[in-house]
């Protein structure tokens, strides 16, 4: 009996060791004011969803299956996942985004004291509220949404951007 139980904490302790490798494989690119322009040179010509979200925020959590059925019917589409919250909070972005099989596109991080200056970075008119995303399109043209993501409104720019 005491066999067994050693045992089967040996395999819970190796068990958690591989989840936790696992998730430290997802890297999370450190956002600051200069991060924005980065991304948008990156895809200059190319479409792309940026999505802002945080750990703390419920309906940035619900919109994250939505967000991976999109990613798997459109494996080629180009998501940008940037989380406001802060580096401290990585184990639970990995989590998160391991769970939901988003774990194979680029993921970033607020990175630095001023958030409100890397906001303002990204939009001068945006004031914090999530989930907020911006969907560019390869002419360099660009839409902000307030709000959660749906099924239809991923799908039309599925469409959008498949044509």
């Amino acid at each position: 009996m005491k066999r067994n139980i050693i045992l089967s904490l040996v395999l819970a302790a190796i068990l958690l060791l591989t989840a936790s490798f696992a998730r430290a494989e997802i890297p999370l690119n450190n956002f600051e004011t200069h991060s924005y322009k980065a991304i948008t040179t990156q895809y200059h010509g190319e479409s792309f969803l940026l999505v802002l979200w945080s750990v703390d925020c419920p309906p940035c959590i619900e919109e994250l299956p939505a967000l991976a059925r999109f990613h798997q019917a459109n494996p080629r589409a180009n998501l940008v996942m940037v989380s406001t919250d802060s580096k401290n909070q990585q184990e639970d972005i990995k989590y998160l985004m391991e769970k939901h099989g988003l774990a194979d596109i680029q993921h970033w991080v607020f990175y630095g004291d001023s958030v409100q200056a890397i906001r303002f970075s990204i939009d001068p008119l945006w004031y914090g509220e999530l989930p907020r995303s911006y969907f560019h399109h390869d002419k360099n043209e660009r839409q902000a949404r307030s709000g959660r993501l749906d099924e239809d409104t991923l799908s039309a720019w599925a469409a959008t951007i498949n044509n």
